[in-house]
Parts: structure tokens; sequence; C-alpha cells
């Protein structure tokens, strides 16, 4: 929803638009803080009958486009509401375009046997993030006809207030941010060899000794909408480093990441905003085996730490600051490359996609 969202907005200032929009309650948040005025999706319904229930949207609505963002599914695709819209509207002979928001999970999002392409659950149209992105996904058997470059609309208004803000020099104490992920309710669907609070176990035993109460580093604890916050706070309820002053943080601002020496996670978006700021991102994946590969790890923009003696080590010897100068030069190369950074017209882009497809001015259908 975070990447259709910039869209949304577009097009309803345009009067030549009629969009309803549909969100979940995990992506609810997103809608509201926008105005954007969805309807909330009867998610017992899309249990119950997921066909049932996304052609009934259709019969209310009758849509001349489909506008829909691209979550993977948990388990056997068709599974998203997304997937089972595409199915819908191509049973219906109705256009499509989505909009990826994120390097990765292509078989989750584009195959039903996990591992080859199935061409049904492909949009008419499809806004890959940058060249990369692309290259992959061509790989994999997306044609290349049904691709186009656009970035992510939901990083535009980053590009925006990157080109406004000032640089941000680190203090003395230092100050870090993990960034959760559901990891622990996933567990029996992705089979993860660890959770959210095994990491913050590990990056607690790594954060440096504070010699003196005025050096006391801060570790602050950003949980995933569907995380159950209750948990957190058991598991904080004892902290077994008095010199680490920890905190629960209950809402996600922007300067979180501006303000922070380095943003911690196992792999959440989160990062990728980060980085527009220059912050600098470590992946925790503690175990042995390589269990994930992301694009920022591969481009040198995030660090990967597998233990906490490793991620101890990089605390203690690496300077934030340059840190950060060193991924804002690297940003400046990318993006120039038109790989990872947009240039923050991901928007307009779409948008012209999406008026290519229809041809005239039409009901828009956003999910």
């Amino acid at each position: 929803m975070q990447s259709i969202a910039p869209v949304i907005a577009a097009l309803r200032e345009s009067a030549e638009f009629e969009v309803v929009s549909y969100a979940t309650r995990e992506s609810w948040p997103v809608t509201t803080a926008l105005a954007l005025g969805p309807v909330l999706l009867n998610e017992e319904a899309f249990e119950e009958n997921p066909e049932a229930c996304i052609s009934s949207l259709f019969d209310l609505h009758a849509p001349q486009l489909i506008l829909s963002g691209s979550s993977p599914s948990r388990k056997h695709s068709p599974e998203t509401p997304e997937q089972f819209a595409i199915l819908e509207a191509q049973k219906r002979n109705l256009p499509s375009l989505t909009v990826l928001d994120y390097w990765g999970m292509y078989a989750e999002r584009f195959s039903s046997d996990g591992r080859t392409l199935d061409t049904r659950l492909l949009p008419d149209r499809l806004c890959v993030l940058d060249q990369r992105s692309r290259a992959d996904l061509l790989a994999f058997g997306v044609p290349a006809s049904l691709m186009a470059v656009t970035h992510n609309p939901w990083l535009d208004r980053l590009t925006r207030k990157t080109f406004l803000s000032k640089p941000v020099t680190s203090s003395h104490c230092l100050k870090v941010l993990l960034a959760s992920q559901p990891l622990a309710e996933m567990q029996k669907v992705r089979n993860w060899p660890y959770d959210q609070f095994d990491l913050f176990k590990c990056l607690l035993d790594a954060m440096p000794q504070a010699k003196t109460r005025h050096h006391e580093a801060t570790l602050q604890i950003l949980p995933h909408p569907s995380e159950v916050v209750s948990k957190w706070q058991t598991a904080l309820a004892s902290n077994p480093r008095p010199d680490v002053r920890i905190e629960l943080c209950h809402e996600f601002t922007e300067n979180l990441l501006l303000e922070a020496d380095y943003l911690v996670t196992s792999h959440s978006t989160l990062a990728y905003e980060a980085l527009y700021f220059g912050t600098p991102c470590i992946s925790l994946r503690p175990v042995a085996e390589r269990v994930m590969r992301l694009w920022i790890d591969d481009a040198g923009l995030s660090r990967v730490c597998q233990d906490s003696e490793s991620l101890r080590l990089y605390l203690a010897s690496s300077n934030p600051v340059a840190e950060r100068e060193r991924i804002l030069r690297l940003k400046r190369d990318l993006t120039a490359a038109s790989l990872f950074f947009s240039d923050g017209q991901a928007t307009k882009r779409v948008m012209n996609e999406l008026t290519g497809l229809l041809g005239v001015p039409s009901t828009i259908f956003a999910e």
C-alpha cells in the first residue's frame, strides 16, 4: 500500500479520475494518515473465500483499471488480495498495474510453486524499482514488454526532504535503532532460524561498554505494525545492561532515522528509507548460513553481521559520521546509474504508465 499511496493521492487531486481504495488492517494506518479515504477490506470474508470476496468488490465498483502494490505470499500463491485482484482482472479483461516496493521475493509474488514464474499472477504493467530489479525479473522470466523502471513512489518524499536536510553528525553517545520484523509471528510460515528477540539479545550484547554515565549508549526498538507490542514490553522488563538506555518507540518518525548512528534490522524496508539520509545500516542475521540476500548488502550500502562478536567489533571500530559520508558519496554514484535511489519523480512515472494503459479517464480500483 505504501508503494501506491502517493499515486492514489495524485489521482485524487485530478477531477478526471474516480478512485476507490481498499486497505487491510495492516496497511490501514498508511492510508488514513494520508487521508486517502480507504475502505477496510473484510479480511474474514477474504480468508473464507478470497475469489468471491474480490469478485464482489469488482461487481460493486465496476472498475476500469486495477492498481495494486505487491505483497509477497506467505504460503502458496495465490494468497494475497493483490494476487486475487490481478486474477479477477484477467477474467474480466481489465487492465492492471502493479508497483513493486522491494528488491526481491519475486517467487513469492509471481510464482505458484515457489520456483517458476506463473504468468497468471503478472499484471499488464509492472512498475519496478530500478535497472537491477528489472534485470532480476528478466532472469526470473518476466517479459521486458511488461516492465517499466519507475522507482518507488513512496520514497519520492524522502528524495525531496534529503535535498533540504542538513548533514547529521553523531554525538559522543552512540544511538542505535533496531527496526524489528514480525519474525516470531511468521516462524511457521517462513521457518526463520531466529526471531526479532534473538536479534535484540545479539544487538544488546554487542553494544559498547559505557565508560561513564555521560557516555551511556541508547538502543531504540521500533516494532513492526504486525507485532504485538506487549511481547516487547515483556522482553524489555529486565535489562541486563544497565549501561545501555533502552527505549521502545511506539510511533515511527523520520527523525528516528535521521538521529540514529546506525539502523539495525534483519530485512526491514526502513533500511531503504534510512539510506536516503545516509544513515548507516547493519543487516543482522545471527546464523552461520546465508538465509537471504539483499541488494543493499551486495551494493555495500549495508554491513552484514552474523554474530554478536562481529557486530561488537564493527560498532567499536566504525565511525558513524565517516560511514554516513561514505554512503552519501555512494548514493550519488548509484543515483547517476539509475540504481537504487530515486530522483523523486517515481509517482509521475507511474501515473504516465497508468494513463497509458487507460487511454481515457476512468474509475481506478486501488488495493
